[in-house]
């Protein structure tokens, strides 16, 4: 057989198509029209139009997919729940639930160390605590004792008339670093150390003021300073020269009868800070020796 048998083939079907169509015409088989198709895998033979031959099963038609239902990517699944959303007109915001600090292995925070306060009181707190109706001398012997041991005021009395300087001198204060300061009622000019490594402070009263104080942040302690100040008052109300307990009389019955020119402090009250404002001028004066360089500003 020759190499190239397909078109070989093709022509003796041809020439068969008739042949077989006489023989089912003589038999009385109804012919039906043949057609040659080509299948996608080479030909085959057939009825036209694709039909079936006489008396074959007809095959069950495949089934069909179902329909798939859509699916709405905008919308959650079903089987999650819906987040609900709340109003928020106000546009408040829910502040974050913060960490907790981590414990120290033994429990507990570090203790932060605490400075032992050294209180001293100062002359208006003696004087009160000393009660009413004394003596010029004691009241002078309270005010006086309200120096703290290791710190020399120079002057002892100061006046506050928002000028003049007063010196505190620490002789007991030690450490190698400069201590911390907080001043009431003054001014700071200078905090430094001598030639002999003694702090020195220097300060300016505030105008009128009469209750100032220093405190001094130690190595382990912090210790408050009464500092002795005074506004200048004229307090010999009788004029005759001195100051004495006749002055201190006249300063009780003024006040009693609430004459303004008795209330020595401004403050429109009659009490403690007033006698103390009387003495400090009277220690004024007995520092100076006189009563010269004194008097308003």
């Amino acid at each position: 057989m020759p190499k190239n048998y397909f078109p070989t083939l093709l022509f003796l079907a041809v020439l068969a198509c008739p042949a077989v169509l006489l023989a089912q015409s003589s038999a009385g088989i109804p012919a039906a029209p043949m057609m040659l198709a080509q299948a996608d895998d080479g030909l085959r033979f057939g009825p036209a139009g694709g039909g079936m031959p006489p008396g074959a099963a007809t095959p069950e038609p495949a089934p069909q997919p179902e329909e798939q239902p859509s699916i709405d990517y905008n919308q959650p699944p079903p089987d999650m729940p819906v987040t609900p959303q709340f109003e928020n007109p106000g546009g408040v915001r829910f502040p974050r639930q913060s960490r907790p600090a981590p414990s120290r292995p033994g429990g507990g925070a570090p203790p932060s160390p605490v400075a032992e306060l050294e209180v001293t009181p100062g002359p208006i707190d003696r004087m009160t605590a000393l009660g009413g109706g004394r003596s010029l001398s004691e009241l002078v012997a309270a005010v006086r004792h309200a120096a703290v041991p290791g710190v020399e005021q120079q002057p002892a009395m100061a006046v506050a008339d928002g000028e003049t300087e007063l010196r505190l001198i620490f002789s007991r204060l030690g450490g190698g670093e400069e201590p911390g300061l907080v001043l009431a009622n003054l001014q700071l000019e200078r905090f430094f150390r001598n030639r002999g490594a003694t702090w020195v402070l220097t300060a300016i009263p505030e105008k009128d003021a009469y209750d100032a104080t220093v405190f001094v942040n130690g190595p382990g302690k912090v210790v408050n300073v009464p500092v002795l100040v005074t506004p200048w008052r004229e307090v010999d109300f009788d004029g005759n020269g001195v100051v004495d307990d006749a002055d201190l009389a006249r300063l009780r019955s003024g006040a009693e009868q609430g004459d303004v020119d008795f209330d020595l402090n401004r403050d429109g009250e009659f009490g403690v800070a007033d006698e103390y404002i009387f003495v400090a001028n009277y220690l004024l004066r007995q520092d100076a020796g006189t009563s010269a360089g004194f008097g308003p500003r």
